[in-house]
């Protein structure tokens, strides 16, 4: 099936910022909107191998860049979202483009997928707008980090000496310094991400990713972790919403599977209707993989299972 790529602009919840927007648009009726959200450190546009999938398949894809990410900030703003509350605002604009596919495409059900930062996004989502969507795909997510608390005052603190837009090596480390203690003779700090070690060269060139977050974008990294792994993230999303787990076996952000798992168990604790995958052998970026494609089609096979 052919599709066409469009990109347009809203205005971000912060009042005056310019959110980059990408559409692939399937020819004929769409089966569904299928609304993407992008990881830490990256950019919509690095999903287009998925997302064309996707819209072969018949789905009208979309997805935008964050505050402090790919075509929506300036390259000196990559990694500061905002001076105070930069996760709300993102979270905030991921549903605004949900009202704006909406009302372009009015009586099409809709999917909201979430990778890696964008798993905590759309979780962060649904435990306030889960009426708003059909069904949430949460991929290479986390579970409850203790040190979240700790970790957030220390920034906090630092962020009074140093400013938000200064960057830190130590909160850097904070945040993974532990990523690549189960991979023997890593060639790279991003080795990580992936078991195809071409996904990772390719990360590592593209002036969009890897760039180093600010003091203020990991506070709003941690406030969203923080936000999530509350009780009310569980109990507040309404019952009958579909909800599909997939992350990598290998992936240290969602500790090996235990975290993954540890999600998966809250849902299903809260009366939930939630679903787990994990891929043996893989690590964070399971949509880049070698077998990537498997993983694209376990998607759509889960979509269409759930009536999309």
């Amino acid at each position: 099936m052919s599709f066409t790529r469009e990109q347009t602009q809203f205005l971000s919840s912060d009042g005056k910022t310019q959110v980059n927007t990408l559409w692939w648009i399937p020819e004929g009726t769409p089966k569904a909107i299928f609304q993407v959200s992008h990881g830490m450190s990256e950019y919509i546009g690095r999903y287009s191998p998925f997302c064309e999938y996707l819209a072969d398949s018949g789905y009208l894809v979309c997805g935008i860049d964050y505050l402090g990410h790919g075509d929506t900030a300036k390259e000196s703003d990559y990694g500061y979202i905002a001076d105070k509350d930069g996760w709300v605002h993102i979270t905030n604009d991921v549903h605004q483009l949900t009202r704006i596919a909406k009302a372009k495409y009015p009586g099409l059900k809709n999917l909201l997928f979430g990778h890696s930062m964008g798993s905590f996004v759309v979780r962060n989502y649904a435990r306030q707008w889960s009426n708003d969507i059909d069904a949430l795909i949460i991929c290479g997510t986390g579970g409850k980090n203790p040190m979240v608390g700790m970790g957030l005052v220390m920034l906090k603190t630092m962020k009074l000496f140093k400013g938000g837009r200064a960057k830190s090596g130590f909160a850097t480390n904070l945040a993974f310094g532990k990523y690549l203690d189960r991979i023997k003779d890593a060639k790279t700090p991003f080795d990580w991400l992936s078991v195809d070690e071409d996904n990772v060269a390719a990360y590592m060139k593209d002036p969009k990713c890897g760039f180093e977050f600010t003091i203020s974008g990991y506070i709003d990294l941690m406030s969203v972790l923080k936000a999530v792994s509350d009780d009310s993230a569980f109990s507040s999303v309404r019952k009958d919403l579909p909800i599909l787990l997939i992350a990598g076996s290998e992936d240290p952000v969602g500790d090996y599977g235990k975290g993954v798992k540890e999600v998966y168990d809250r849902f299903i604790a809260a009366g939930k209707d939630a679903e787990i995958k994990l891929y043996d052998g893989m690590r964070h970026e399971i949509l880049r993989e070698t077998d990537k494609e498997s993983v694209w089609k376990d998607v759509t096979d889960w979509c269409e299972k759930k009536g999309f």
